[in-house]
């Protein structure tokens, strides 16, 4: 007793001796159990406060001790005489020189006079200079707390710290634990992992509150399996006992454990965990997902097996996401380990929502298209999804091939387009796309056509598509009769190549016997009524009635033009064949002719001047008809719309 007093009065007189101001410091060992308290005690978090303050105490760099309920620290001065003698030796052996020795020393004590040293610095003069066995003084926690933080806490308080500053040095390294009730609940709180990483940092329910009731509620049948370090959650794993287990090929094991699914900061950790599972002779799930139910290791040998777990039989209101047993019967309080919803199962829920929620099986069809039951009275059956369909999220095909038509298909399908002529959707096999309209067409009342004929006689040969009742097309077997028909057809392959049936109206004029000619060939022309009594020579026409203005007046003719006719150049020029080489012959006096009427030469001077008006109406005319003489020209010359037999 006398040992134990006079032990007591050295510590306390050593301690006191220790009291001086300086710079607090604290080493990482330290201050790490610390920062885990400061958590659950104001008394650790004013401690942190302090570190790099001047305080009246002279023991800093202040670390955990060997002994229990101790911490060490040096005084200023011995702190500084080991500095400072530690990189003495470290410099000779470095050859650093005297005099760069001491600018480094003074710099480094200069630092630790002045709080400015910063943890790395600290933590590397501590290990590397051996500081922790060198001048070293032990001093009880309590102790340093009432110098630091004089009368801010009540003894009770002290050593009420001072036992959790114990707990939390046993629990230094990493262990499992089984954990019932609402334990499960507290381990299930993100704020206690030690890191966010892995599949327990990416779990749906890291952050999740008030969904576990089906786990604390069943303590006898439910626990978590955890695996700690330095008291923060590193992994877990729900552990269930079975109810029920059906195994093909072997017997039923009874009261068996189940370990769930393992979520871990490491993957390297799940093994820690199956070895556990192993030692306490559980069986643990084989596939480490949420979408592997049956598949499960027992005694070392992988199998497909069927669980239940009996849980009390009540709502419990919220749900947890659950990996393996999916289903849940609240009436008879079993958990399944599928994911099954068959109509059988009306009134069960399906445990797959992270947010509380669940799917409750309903009657009907499963639709694997829409991942979910249809009730039977909204069901319909696609062929072409291989799968029931909601009625009001599909579309039914009735127009169209024997192969398409008369189904359903996904109101979404890309295989379905709508035809606005008929007002219907088609299958895209069935179609054609009409640029004239912008929509498709069903193949059977579209008919291809010609959208242009260009001012060479020739055609386009896109697919101009559009509807056979269209009525602003014509079939162009109409013009089969036709000279220009033939003629065109002859020169230009595209008129019959591409099976084009049809001819967009627009391209057409009708003739003055009511017959469909291009508008690149229509042409004017009108009875003779007399011989032009300024033409020298007029051509004898051999019985022809018709001609256009220019041929007249190339031939040296007159016209009525009260009679007039829309006849097809071709047409015109087969009904003048005759002429066609008196035409080419008379074509260049009269060329020449007007060229000097419009041009003002050889004409005789009149003996009074004609008004301004006529002079440019005259002048007008002229220029027309030597216009229309030089196309004439052209025409004759390249033989343009002429074909001889």
């Amino acid at each position: 007793m006398i040992l134990r007093y006079n032990s007591f009065i050295e510590e306390d007189l050593l301690f006191e001796s220790l009291i001086n101001e300086t710079y607090v410091y604290y080493v990482k060992d330290f201050k790490d159990v610390l920062y885990k308290l400061s958590k659950q005690s104001e008394i650790a978090k004013d401690l942190i406060d302090l570190e790099y303050k001047d305080v009246k105490n002279d023991m800093t760099f202040i670390s955990l001790s060997d002994r229990e309920g101790y911490i060490s620290g040096s005084t200023l001065r011995n702190l500084k005489n080991n500095v400072e003698k530690s990189f003495t030796d470290w410099a000779k052996g470095h050859n650093l020189g005297d005099e760069r020795t001491k600018q480094i020393l003074d710099i480094m004590l200069s630092k630790i006079d002045k709080g400015e040293t910063t943890q790395t610095d600290v933590n590397h003069m501590f290990n590397e200079y051996d500081l922790k066995s060198k001048s070293r003084n032990d001093v009880k926690l309590g102790r340093l707390i009432n110098a630091l933080l004089p009368g801010k806490y009540t003894s009770k308080d002290i050593e009420e710290f001072t036992n959790k500053f114990k707990a939390s040095l046993s629990k230094q390294g990493e262990y499992f634990k089984e954990v019932y009730g609402e334990d499960i609940n507290h381990w299930y709180n993100a704020d206690n992992y030690k890191e966010m990483s892995g599949t327990l940092g990416n779990s749906c329910m890291a952050r999740k509150s008030g969904l576990f009731k089906i786990y604390t509620e069943n303590p006898d049948v439910c626990k978590m399996l955890i695996l700690i370090e330095d008291d923060e959650l590193i992994g877990r794993a729900l552990v269930w006992k079975l109810s029920s287990i059906k195994i093909y090929g072997k017997d039923p094991v009874q009261d068996s454990w189940f370990m769930d699914r393992q979520y871990t900061c490491k993957d390297s950790d799940v093994e820690k965990f199956r070895n556990y599972a192993k030692e306490k002779g559980w069986i643990y799930k084989s596939n480490n997902n949420h979408h592997s139910f049956s598949n499960v290791t027992i005694e070392g040998e992988e199998k497909n097996a069927t669980l239940e777990v009996q849980v009390k039989a009540t709502n419990y209101g919220r749900y947890p996401y659950m990996d393996t047993f999916k289903r849940f019967d609240p009436n008879e309080g079993i958990l399944y380990n599928d994911d099954d919803e068959d109509e059988s199962y009306e009134g069960q829920y399906i445990l797959n929502d992270t947010g509380g929620g669940y799917d409750e099986i309903a009657s009907g069809v499963w639709s694997e298209w829409h991942d979910r039951r249809i009730p039977h009275d909204q069901a319909v059956w696609s062929d072409w999804a291989d799968s029931y369909l909601n009625r009001d999220y599909a579309t039914y095909i009735e127009t169209g091939s024997r192969r398409n038509r008369d189904s359903w298909y996904p109101e979404d399908c890309d295989d379905i387009v709508y035809d606005e002529w008929i007002g219907e959707p088609i299958h895209t096999d069935d179609s054609v796309y009409s640029e004239a309209y912008g929509y498709y067409l069903y193949d059977e009342n579209a008919v291809r056509t010609i959208d242009e004929i260009l001012s060479d006689g020739d055609v386009t040969t896109d697919d101009g598509w559009r509807h056979k009742n269209d009525n602003d097309i014509i079939r162009i077997s109409e013009f089969n009769d036709m000279l220009w028909y033939e003629k065109l057809s002859e020169e230009f392959r595209d008129w019959t190549r591409h099976d084009h049936t049809h001819i967009v109206v627009d391209n057409l004029i009708k003739n003055y016997k009511e017959d469909w000619i291009p508008k690149i060939l229509e042409t004017e022309i009108y009875k003779v009524s007399e011989s032009d009594e300024n033409d020298e020579v007029p051509v004898d026409l051999r019985g022809i009635e018709w001609l256009t203005e220019v041929d007249a007046i190339i031939l040296g003719w007159k016209l009525n033009k009260k009679e007039e006719r829309v006849i097809d150049k071709i047409q015109y020029n087969k009904d003048i064949e005759s002429l066609i080489p008196r035409l080419v012959r008379k074509i260049a006096p009269k060329l020449r002719l007007w060229t000097d009427k419009v041009e003002g030469k050889g004409q005789q001077r009149l003996q009074f001047e004609e008004p301004e008006g006529i002079k440019k109406a005259e002048q007008l005319m002229n220029e027309k008809v030597l216009k229309d003489l030089r196309i004439r020209h052209e025409e004759l010359d390249a033989r343009e719309w002429i074909y001889e037999d």
